[in-house]
């Protein structure tokens, strides 16, 4: 199954480690210290499947972050303000296998148990279960 993720992201330079941006035990966008972004597939057997942004965000402005994970193309994308940053082809159809789409009940910000806090600012948080095209992505606000 499609997934994807659209969120504002202001970091404020503070991350220390990695924290969430939306988040839960079967997808993630997550922040990393080094202020790129890591889109991240799980299986029931705790194994991953990963993308990481090659580039930073900067601090102190807005970024639109957006993470596709595109069944039909077997393709993870990340996009930073509406450029595909990064792409993994032949994920290897994690929707059989891997993954089925989920992102319900995802942790914002941060984990559930008060953990690995984002250290900055996020809005416009969007889910959609399907993987939006790049002129969808275009006229996203």
């Amino acid at each position: 199954s499609d997934v994807c993720s659209s969120d504002l992201v202001k970091p404020d330079g503070t991350q220390s480690l990695w924290a969430p941006i939306v988040y839960n035990w079967k997808a993630g966008v997550r922040f990393y210290s080094t202020n790129r972004i890591n889109f991240v597939l799980w299986n029931a057997a705790g194994q991953f499947t990963q993308i990481v942004s090659t580039t930073s965000l900067p601090d102190n402005q807005w970024s639109l972050v957006t993470a596709v994970y595109d069944d039909a193309n077997d393709e993870m994308r990340i996009y930073i303000d509406r450029n595909v940053d990064n792409n993994l082809p032949a994920v290897g159809g994690l929707s059989a296998d891997y993954f089925d789409g989920s992102m319900s009940f995802p942790d914002i910000g941060g984990r559930s148990d008060s953990t690995r806090m984002f250290t900055g600012t996020l809005d416009d948080i969007r889910i959609y279960d399907k993987a939006l095209s790049d002129d969808e992505i275009d006229t996203l606000p």
